[in-house]
Protein backbone atom coordinates (compact mmCIF):
# COMPACT_ATOMS: atom_id res chain seq x y z
CA UNK A 1 0.00 0.00 0.00
CA UNK A 2 1.00 3.50 -0.67
CA UNK A 3 1.93 5.65 2.35
CA UNK A 4 -1.67 7.13 3.37
CA UNK A 5 -0.17 10.00 5.02
CA UNK A 6 1.54 11.35 1.74
CA UNK A 7 -1.40 10.56 -0.22
CA UNK A 8 -4.20 11.34 1.83
CA UNK A 9 -7.34 12.06 -0.03
CA UNK A 10 -7.61 15.49 2.47
CA UNK A 11 -4.32 16.65 1.20
CA UNK A 12 -5.32 17.09 -2.07
CA UNK A 13 -8.65 19.66 -1.57
CA UNK A 14 -6.01 21.68 0.56
CA UNK A 15 -3.90 24.45 -1.86
CA UNK A 16 -0.13 23.78 -1.85
CA UNK A 17 1.76 25.69 0.68
CA UNK A 18 3.74 28.12 -1.44
CA UNK A 19 6.08 30.34 0.95
CA UNK A 20 8.09 29.68 4.15
CA UNK A 21 7.35 31.99 7.09
CA UNK A 22 9.98 33.62 9.47
CA UNK A 23 9.83 30.53 11.62
CA UNK A 24 10.41 28.51 8.86
CA UNK A 25 7.45 26.90 8.35
CA UNK A 26 5.35 26.44 5.45
CA UNK A 27 2.71 29.33 4.32
CA UNK A 28 0.97 30.81 1.99
CA UNK A 29 2.25 33.50 0.35
CA UNK A 30 -0.30 36.84 0.58
CA UNK A 31 -1.24 38.78 -2.46
CA UNK A 32 0.61 42.50 -1.94
CA UNK A 33 -3.04 44.38 -1.54
CA UNK A 34 -3.55 41.54 1.60
CA UNK A 35 -0.13 41.59 2.66
CA UNK A 36 0.06 45.51 2.97
CA UNK A 37 -3.34 45.23 4.71
CA UNK A 38 -2.02 42.96 7.31
CA UNK A 39 1.42 45.03 7.51
CA UNK A 40 -0.89 48.31 8.04
CA UNK A 41 -2.97 47.01 10.76
CA UNK A 42 -0.52 45.75 12.48
CA UNK A 43 2.96 47.18 11.84
CA UNK A 44 5.03 49.38 14.71
CA UNK A 45 8.11 50.46 12.75
CA UNK A 46 10.09 48.70 15.78
CA UNK A 47 12.41 46.01 16.15
CA UNK A 48 10.63 42.79 16.27
CA UNK A 49 11.54 38.64 17.29
CA UNK A 50 11.80 38.06 13.40
CA UNK A 51 12.30 41.64 11.86
CA UNK A 52 14.04 44.99 12.56
CA UNK A 53 12.58 48.45 12.08
CA UNK A 54 14.59 48.84 8.32
CA UNK A 55 13.68 45.23 7.55
CA UNK A 56 9.46 46.49 8.12
CA UNK A 57 10.33 50.00 6.21
CA UNK A 58 11.81 48.22 3.23
CA UNK A 59 9.01 45.45 3.30
CA UNK A 60 6.26 48.47 3.56
CA UNK A 61 7.87 50.54 0.70
CA UNK A 62 7.71 47.12 -1.68
CA UNK A 63 4.25 46.23 -0.91
CA UNK A 64 3.14 50.09 -1.78
CA UNK A 65 4.92 49.87 -5.26
CA UNK A 66 3.31 46.78 -5.93
CA UNK A 67 -0.25 47.80 -5.49
CA UNK A 68 -0.90 50.53 -8.56
CA UNK A 69 -4.66 51.29 -6.82
CA UNK A 70 -4.01 54.66 -5.13
CA UNK A 71 -8.09 54.22 -3.88
CA UNK A 72 -6.97 51.31 -2.10
CA UNK A 73 -4.07 53.19 -0.24
CA UNK A 74 -6.01 55.91 1.02
CA UNK A 75 -9.03 53.36 2.11
CA UNK A 76 -6.83 51.76 3.50
CA UNK A 77 -4.79 54.23 5.48
CA UNK A 78 -8.41 55.73 6.77
CA UNK A 79 -9.09 51.99 8.16
CA UNK A 80 -5.47 51.50 9.92
CA UNK A 81 -5.97 55.50 11.79
CA UNK A 82 -9.93 55.34 12.39
CA UNK A 83 -10.56 51.23 13.07
CA UNK A 84 -6.88 49.67 13.84
CA UNK A 85 -5.72 53.00 15.73
CA UNK A 86 -2.68 52.70 14.49
CA UNK A 87 -0.30 55.89 13.58
CA UNK A 88 3.07 55.69 12.10
CA UNK A 89 1.67 53.24 9.43
CA UNK A 90 -1.29 55.34 7.95
CA UNK A 91 0.91 57.99 8.42
CA UNK A 92 3.34 55.94 5.97
CA UNK A 93 0.85 55.59 3.42
CA UNK A 94 -0.28 59.14 3.64
CA UNK A 95 2.80 60.23 2.30
CA UNK A 96 3.34 57.57 -0.15
CA UNK A 97 0.07 59.06 -1.61
CA UNK A 98 1.87 62.77 -1.41
CA UNK A 99 3.81 61.84 -4.46
CA UNK A 100 1.60 59.84 -5.98
CA UNK A 101 -2.08 60.97 -6.05
CA UNK A 102 -2.21 64.90 -4.40
CA UNK A 103 -5.85 65.13 -4.86
CA UNK A 104 -6.62 62.37 -2.64
CA UNK A 105 -4.06 62.91 -0.25
CA UNK A 106 -5.78 66.31 0.28
CA UNK A 107 -9.49 64.22 0.48
CA UNK A 108 -8.04 62.15 3.67
CA UNK A 109 -5.34 64.50 5.38
CA UNK A 110 -6.99 65.68 8.11
CA UNK A 111 -8.87 62.72 8.91
CA UNK A 112 -5.50 60.20 9.10
CA UNK A 113 -4.13 63.50 10.40
CA UNK A 114 -6.18 63.77 13.59
CA UNK A 115 -3.42 65.03 16.55
CA UNK A 116 -0.01 66.46 16.62
CA UNK A 117 1.70 63.43 16.65
CA UNK A 118 0.51 62.16 13.38
CA UNK A 119 0.94 65.52 11.86
CA UNK A 120 4.89 65.17 13.19
CA UNK A 121 5.27 61.71 12.03
CA UNK A 122 3.90 62.44 8.59
CA UNK A 123 6.74 65.91 8.66
CA UNK A 124 9.43 63.22 9.43
CA UNK A 125 9.14 60.60 7.16
CA UNK A 126 9.02 63.27 4.39
CA UNK A 127 11.81 64.74 5.25
CA UNK A 128 13.91 61.43 5.43
CA UNK A 129 13.54 60.60 1.47
CA UNK A 130 12.45 57.34 2.18
CA UNK A 131 9.54 57.74 -0.13
CA UNK A 132 9.95 58.43 -3.70
CA UNK A 133 8.36 59.75 -7.23
CA UNK A 134 7.72 57.39 -10.21
CA UNK A 135 11.20 59.13 -11.12
CA UNK A 136 12.67 57.47 -8.63
CA UNK A 137 13.62 60.71 -6.35
CA UNK A 138 13.03 60.95 -2.81
CA UNK A 139 11.43 64.47 -1.55
CA UNK A 140 13.15 65.95 1.34
CA UNK A 141 10.82 68.91 1.64
CA UNK A 142 7.30 69.69 1.81
CA UNK A 143 5.75 70.05 -1.73
CA UNK A 144 3.25 73.18 -2.40
CA UNK A 145 0.10 70.79 -2.59
CA UNK A 146 1.52 69.05 1.09
CA UNK A 147 2.82 72.35 2.25
CA UNK A 148 -1.06 73.90 1.75
CA UNK A 149 -2.37 70.63 4.07
CA UNK A 150 -0.06 71.62 6.61
CA UNK A 151 -1.43 75.16 6.22
CA UNK A 152 -4.58 73.91 6.37
CA UNK A 153 -4.15 72.19 9.49
CA UNK A 154 -2.49 74.21 11.75
CA UNK A 155 -4.81 77.12 10.59
CA UNK A 156 -7.80 74.89 11.77
CA UNK A 157 -6.57 73.22 14.80
CA UNK A 158 -8.00 74.31 18.08
CA UNK A 159 -5.88 75.34 20.42
CA UNK A 160 -5.59 72.46 22.69
CA UNK A 161 -4.38 70.17 19.76
CA UNK A 162 -1.60 72.96 18.41
CA UNK A 163 -0.70 72.90 22.66
CA UNK A 164 -0.30 69.00 22.69
CA UNK A 165 1.38 69.18 18.88
CA UNK A 166 4.19 71.22 20.64
CA UNK A 167 4.98 68.54 23.23
CA UNK A 168 8.27 66.45 21.47
CA UNK A 169 11.05 67.22 19.18
CA UNK A 170 12.84 66.00 16.09
CA UNK A 171 10.63 67.22 14.82
CA UNK A 172 9.01 69.59 17.14
CA UNK A 173 6.14 71.94 16.46
CA UNK A 174 8.48 74.82 15.69
CA UNK A 175 10.47 73.13 12.91
CA UNK A 176 6.72 72.12 11.33
CA UNK A 177 5.51 76.04 11.56
CA UNK A 178 9.01 77.29 9.84
CA UNK A 179 9.02 75.02 6.76
CA UNK A 180 4.89 75.16 6.34
CA UNK A 181 4.97 78.85 6.63
CA UNK A 182 1.29 78.89 7.36
CA UNK A 183 -0.78 82.72 6.88
CA UNK A 184 -2.52 83.12 10.15
CA UNK A 185 -6.20 83.14 10.08
CA UNK A 186 -6.65 86.15 12.49
CA UNK A 187 -4.63 87.94 15.10
CA UNK A 188 -4.75 85.59 17.72
CA UNK A 189 -3.53 82.73 15.65
CA UNK A 190 -0.49 84.80 14.50
CA UNK A 191 -0.03 85.42 18.18
CA UNK A 192 0.00 81.74 18.61
CA UNK A 193 2.39 80.93 16.06
CA UNK A 194 4.75 83.69 17.04
CA UNK A 195 4.67 82.48 20.45
CA UNK A 196 5.43 78.86 19.41
CA UNK A 197 8.25 79.41 17.37
CA UNK A 198 9.80 81.95 20.22
CA UNK A 199 9.49 85.16 18.27
CA UNK A 200 10.37 88.07 20.04
CA UNK A 201 7.25 89.87 20.96
CA UNK A 202 8.55 93.31 19.00
CA UNK A 203 8.16 90.71 16.03
CA UNK A 204 4.50 89.98 16.69
CA UNK A 205 2.48 92.84 14.91
CA UNK A 206 0.09 93.20 14.13
CA UNK A 207 -0.75 90.78 16.59
CA UNK A 208 0.24 91.22 20.29
CA UNK A 209 0.26 89.82 23.49
CA UNK A 210 -2.67 90.08 24.40
CA UNK A 211 -3.70 88.27 21.39
CA UNK A 212 -2.64 84.78 22.86
CA UNK A 213 -5.42 82.65 23.48
CA UNK A 214 -6.69 82.28 27.20
CA UNK A 215 -5.34 78.78 27.72
CA UNK A 216 -1.54 80.08 26.52
CA UNK A 217 -1.83 82.93 28.96
CA UNK A 218 -2.84 80.91 31.90
CA UNK A 219 0.03 78.12 30.90
CA UNK A 220 2.47 81.45 30.79
CA UNK A 221 1.35 82.32 34.77
CA UNK A 222 1.94 79.01 35.32
CA UNK A 223 5.43 78.06 34.68
CA UNK A 224 6.05 81.88 35.75
CA UNK A 225 4.39 80.68 39.74
CA UNK A 226 6.69 80.85 42.06
CA UNK A 227 4.81 78.97 44.64
CA UNK A 228 3.41 75.26 45.32
CA UNK A 229 -0.30 76.63 45.59
CA UNK A 230 -0.06 79.03 42.99
CA UNK A 231 0.53 76.47 40.65
CA UNK A 232 -1.67 74.02 41.72
CA UNK A 233 -4.68 76.70 41.43
CA UNK A 234 -3.88 78.03 37.80
CA UNK A 235 -3.13 74.32 37.20
CA UNK A 236 -6.97 73.35 38.38
CA UNK A 237 -8.29 75.49 35.41
CA UNK A 238 -6.11 74.97 32.59
CA UNK A 239 -8.87 72.55 31.16
CA UNK A 240 -7.51 72.30 27.71
CA UNK A 241 -4.05 71.72 28.51
CA UNK A 242 -2.41 68.17 28.72
CA UNK A 243 -0.73 67.30 32.04
CA UNK A 244 2.59 66.90 30.16
CA UNK A 245 2.67 70.39 29.18
CA UNK A 246 2.56 71.16 32.99
CA UNK A 247 4.96 68.85 34.60
CA UNK A 248 8.57 69.96 33.69
CA UNK A 249 7.65 72.94 35.70
CA UNK A 250 5.34 71.45 38.42
CA UNK A 251 7.17 72.47 41.85
CA UNK A 252 5.39 69.96 44.49
CA UNK A 253 3.04 67.42 45.68
CA UNK A 254 0.41 69.28 45.73
CA UNK A 255 1.28 70.58 41.80
CA UNK A 256 1.09 66.56 40.93
CA UNK A 257 -2.04 66.01 42.57
CA UNK A 258 -3.11 68.25 40.34
CA UNK A 259 -1.80 66.95 37.27
CA UNK A 260 -3.24 63.51 38.45
CA UNK A 261 -6.53 64.52 38.09
CA UNK A 262 -5.65 66.40 34.80
CA UNK A 263 -5.03 62.87 33.73
CA UNK A 264 -7.56 60.59 31.99
CA UNK A 265 -7.73 57.21 33.55
CA UNK A 266 -4.96 55.55 30.59
CA UNK A 267 -2.50 58.11 31.58
CA UNK A 268 -2.93 57.30 34.90
CA UNK A 269 -2.44 53.87 34.57
CA UNK A 270 0.78 54.39 32.33
CA UNK A 271 2.14 56.71 34.80
CA UNK A 272 1.76 55.00 38.51
CA UNK A 273 5.39 55.23 38.74
CA UNK A 274 5.63 58.76 38.41
CA UNK A 275 2.85 59.69 40.45
CA UNK A 276 4.46 57.31 43.23
CA UNK A 277 8.10 59.37 42.71
CA UNK A 278 6.35 62.80 43.33
CA UNK A 279 4.27 61.19 46.62
CA UNK A 280 0.85 62.09 44.67
CA UNK A 281 -0.44 59.23 46.54
CA UNK A 282 0.13 60.88 49.60
CA UNK A 283 -2.05 63.88 49.50
CA UNK A 284 -5.65 64.17 50.05
CA UNK A 285 -7.66 64.28 46.76
CA UNK A 286 -9.27 67.92 46.09
CA UNK A 287 -12.81 67.93 44.65
CA UNK A 288 -14.33 70.85 42.96
CA UNK A 289 -17.56 72.21 45.24
CA UNK A 290 -20.16 74.16 43.35
CA UNK A 291 -21.96 77.30 45.37
CA UNK A 292 -25.28 78.53 45.54
CA UNK A 293 -24.17 81.23 43.59
CA UNK A 294 -22.47 79.65 40.72
CA UNK A 295 -18.99 79.72 41.62
CA UNK A 296 -16.32 77.09 41.91
CA UNK A 297 -14.09 76.14 45.12
CA UNK A 298 -11.66 73.62 45.50
CA UNK A 299 -12.03 71.88 49.04
CA UNK A 300 -9.97 69.22 50.76
CA UNK A 301 -11.58 66.31 51.54
CA UNK A 302 -11.35 63.12 53.09
CA UNK A 303 -11.03 61.20 50.10
CA UNK A 304 -7.47 60.75 49.32
CA UNK A 305 -5.58 60.25 45.78
CA UNK A 306 -5.26 57.00 46.37
CA UNK A 307 -9.11 55.98 46.22
CA UNK A 308 -9.13 58.83 43.28
CA UNK A 309 -6.83 56.79 40.87
CA UNK A 310 -8.33 53.63 41.63
CA UNK A 311 -11.79 54.65 40.76
CA UNK A 312 -10.58 55.80 38.11
CA UNK A 313 -8.77 53.23 36.83
CA UNK A 314 -11.42 50.96 37.62
CA UNK A 315 -14.46 52.53 36.13
CA UNK A 316 -16.10 50.65 33.67
CA UNK A 317 -17.47 53.30 31.63
CA UNK A 318 -14.29 54.57 30.44
CA UNK A 319 -12.83 51.32 30.18
CA UNK A 320 -15.96 50.24 27.60
CA UNK A 321 -15.43 53.54 25.92
CA UNK A 322 -11.82 53.81 25.87
CA UNK A 323 -11.56 50.04 24.05
CA UNK A 324 -8.66 49.26 26.16
CA UNK A 325 -7.66 45.95 26.05
CA UNK A 326 -6.82 43.50 29.41
CA UNK A 327 -3.04 43.27 28.34
CA UNK A 328 -2.62 46.17 28.97
CA UNK A 329 -3.78 47.13 32.44
CA UNK A 330 -1.50 43.23 33.22
CA UNK A 331 1.63 45.12 31.79
CA UNK A 332 0.74 47.74 33.93
CA UNK A 333 0.27 45.46 37.03
CA UNK A 334 3.25 44.00 36.21
CA UNK A 335 5.41 47.16 36.05
CA UNK A 336 4.07 49.22 38.81
CA UNK A 337 6.88 49.51 41.60
CA UNK A 338 6.08 47.62 44.74
CA UNK A 339 5.14 50.49 46.64
CA UNK A 340 2.13 51.59 44.19
CA UNK A 341 -0.72 51.15 46.75
CA UNK A 342 -2.69 47.41 46.90
CA UNK A 343 -5.85 49.65 46.02
CA UNK A 344 -4.62 50.60 42.77
CA UNK A 345 -3.11 47.39 41.97
CA UNK A 346 -6.62 45.62 42.81
CA UNK A 347 -8.60 48.12 40.38
CA UNK A 348 -5.83 46.73 37.99
CA UNK A 349 -7.10 43.61 37.92
CA UNK A 350 -10.41 44.65 38.06
CA UNK A 351 -9.76 46.93 35.01
CA UNK A 352 -8.17 43.85 33.68
CA UNK A 353 -11.52 41.57 34.17
CA UNK A 354 -13.51 44.54 32.83
CA UNK A 355 -11.80 45.02 29.38
CA UNK A 356 -12.31 41.08 28.69
CA UNK A 357 -15.76 42.80 27.59
CA UNK A 358 -13.72 45.00 25.04
CA UNK A 359 -12.48 42.14 23.22
CA UNK A 360 -14.28 42.04 20.04
CA UNK A 361 -16.90 38.56 19.45
CA UNK A 362 -15.79 36.61 16.31
CA UNK A 363 -19.27 35.78 14.65
CA UNK A 364 -19.04 32.03 12.97
CA UNK A 365 -16.85 28.93 14.20
CA UNK A 366 -13.32 30.30 15.64
CA UNK A 367 -10.17 27.75 15.50
CA UNK A 368 -7.53 28.66 18.46
CA UNK A 369 -4.09 28.06 17.23
CA UNK A 370 -1.36 27.46 19.72
CA UNK A 371 1.70 29.99 18.36
CA UNK A 372 5.05 27.76 19.28
CA UNK A 373 7.00 29.68 16.99
CA UNK A 374 10.60 31.38 18.71
CA UNK A 375 8.53 34.72 18.94
CA UNK A 376 6.69 33.58 21.82
CA UNK A 377 9.40 32.99 24.04
CA UNK A 378 9.16 37.17 24.69
CA UNK A 379 7.89 39.00 27.27
CA UNK A 380 4.27 39.92 27.32
CA UNK A 381 5.58 43.50 27.87
CA UNK A 382 8.08 43.75 25.03
CA UNK A 383 11.70 43.22 24.43
CA UNK A 384 13.98 46.34 25.22
CA UNK A 385 16.57 44.24 24.63
CA UNK A 386 19.94 44.24 28.04
CA UNK A 387 19.32 46.18 31.25
CA UNK A 388 15.59 47.12 30.37
CA UNK A 389 12.77 46.11 32.80
CA UNK A 390 10.88 43.27 30.66
CA UNK A 391 9.27 40.86 32.41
Amino acid sequence: MANKSLFASMLGRLPKANAVNEAGGRAYKLEPKHALAQVAATGTFGNAFYSTAETQLEEVLKLIDEVDDNQYLAKLALYAREKAFMKDMPAALLVALSVRDTELMHRVFDRVVDNGRVLRTVFQMIRSGQFKSEAGKGRVGLSSSVQRAFQRWLNSASIGKLLSASIGNDPSLRDILRMARPTPKDNARRAMFSWLTDKSIDKWAPATEADLPVEVQSLIAYRNSESEEAQALIAGGLDNVRWDLLSDAAKGPTVWAALARKMGPQAQRMNLNTLLRHDVFQCASTLRVDTVAGESRHGVSSHTMVDYVADRIAGESEIRRSKQFPYQYFAAYLNADDNVPQKIKTALHRAAEIACGNVPELPGPVVIGLDTSGSMSCAVTGNRGRGATSR
